[in-house]
């Protein structure tokens, strides 16, 4: 069950090629002014349960710097995300259906209940899966998170206790979402470092849809 992932990102060369995972965060002064107060914005993205991004994503230790291409289909019952290299080569596969996670890394399957547990033991890495799914638009993943909100009335920064340990959201840009209802605008991120101990994610997202 130790699959080398991080090996299989070296021989694929999947450097931190990407500029976006590794330039500058914009300053938060550039996000866009919006009307709809920190309720409002947090009703209306809790009620969004099917989503997709496309972008970039750097896992960053003090030993490696990796990253790769990054689709994520989010649906009220399950997953699919994906991991490519800049020349489009899969590297990670992961199908979710309501608790039942496989994941699809070097011609093999590996399906387990609990998503951090099977990453991690794939990948040697501590990743927050289920709390990503709320961080990623910027939403508290649980009732004791700390939210930090910028002069725009927006998340600057959760501060979150998961799987024992302390995360650090950070957010430095976002862009307007148009709802399914045509009527509602809401502002979601598109720059995001999620660090804890000596791990850094770094996400930016080059598009939303729903």
């Amino acid at each position: 069950m130790q699959t080398p992932l991080r090996l299989l990102f070296i021989l694929l060369s999947v450097i931190i090629i990407a500029s976006g995972c590794s330039s500058t965060p914009s300053d938060t002064s550039q996000i866009p002014e919006t009307t709809i107060n920190s309720e409002q914005r947090t009703a209306l993205l809790s009620q969004l349960t099917s989503w997709k991004v496309k972008g970039k994503i750097a896992f960053i230790t003090p030993e490696e710097r990796n990253s790769a291409s990054l689709f994520w289909n989010k649906f009220p019952d399950g997953q699919t995300l994906n991991l490519t290299t800049y020349l489009g080569i899969n590297v990670l596969k992961l199908t979710s259906n309501k608790n039942v996670h496989t994941i699809e890394l070097d011609g093999s399957e590996y399906t387990e209940s609990n998503l951090d547990n099977l990453i991690t033991s794939l990948t040697n890495l501590t990743l927050p899966a289920d709390a990503l799914t709320f961080w990623i638009k910027a939403l508290p993943y649980s009732s004791s998170d700390e939210v930090e909100l910028s002069n725009n009335n927006l998340p600057k920064s959760i501060t979150s206790f998961y799987n024992n340990r302390i995360w650090t959201i950070d957010y430095s840009h976002y862009n307007p979402l148009i709802l399914l209802t045509k009527k509602d605008k809401v502002l979601v991120p598109h720059r995001i470092k999620v660090k804890s101990e000596d791990l850094t994610i770094n996400i930016v997202i080059k598009n939303w849809t729903i």
